[in-house]
């Protein structure tokens, strides 16, 4: 059998090293897309993720507002969370009827229950200090509950809703909790959610 000659093995050798070569190449840009998609999954989790947490925190935040002694640096419009039934009927006819004042709102338990909705009312919210970069905007729902043995005065129960979002870029997240103190909150008494009765995501 005759052994091909020197010219012609080399022939083959160069289009297979071409091809292993344009292989590789596709290996290796498949790798890095790869690394690029993963690193960017992690990057939206953890700012979701911190997100979530502004938010519930900003919902503790205004929980515990309610109760903080008013100064005239705080009142919005002169305005000031009830503590009686006379105040609550006085502070209804100084809100919009599906709005709020710097956070403060009627009931709207009949309107739809909507991230998209809420968006409607920032320029009406109240705001909250949170980490770098993110905005905190909240709303709370004053609702007059039926008055107890315990508690003859009656108490309110309040629908707090927080929307917190990244200053950079068009990210957010939308929690909001239902909360009906059992009594009244000694001065700098943090709130928890713990205490909370219930507490749910707004989707889009």
């Amino acid at each position: 059998m005759k052994a091909k000659p020197f010219f012609q093995q080399q022939g083959l050798a160069l289009p297979t090293v071409l091809a292993l070569s344009m292989l590789c190449s596709v290996l290796l840009l498949a790798c890095w897309r790869n690394i690029a998609l993963s690193q960017g999954w992690s990057r939206s989790s953890v700012e979701r993720w911190q997100l979530r947490q502004a938010a519930l925190s900003g919902i503790c935040k205004a929980a515990t507002a309610i109760f903080t002694p008013v100064t005239p640096s705080n009142i919005p419009l002169g305005l000031s969370y009830p503590v009686d039934s006379a105040q609550w009927a006085q502070l209804q006819t100084r809100l919009p009827v599906n709005g709020c004042v710097q956070g403060m709102c009627r009931p709207l338990l009949h309107l739809s229950n909507h991230r998209s909705d809420w968006l409607n009312r920032q320029t009406s919210s109240g705001s909250l200090s949170g980490p770098v970069g993110v905005s905190l905007m909240y709303w709370v729902e004053i609702l007059p509950s039926a008055p107890s043995a315990n508690q003859p005065g009656g108490t309110f129960t309040y629908r707090i809703t927080v929307l917190a979002q990244a200053s950079t870029r068009n990210t957010q997240s939308a929690w909001q909790a239902v909360w009906q103190p059992a009594s009244r909150l000694a001065n700098e008494a943090p709130v928890r959610l713990a205490d909370m009765q219930s507490l749910l995501e707004l989707q889009p």
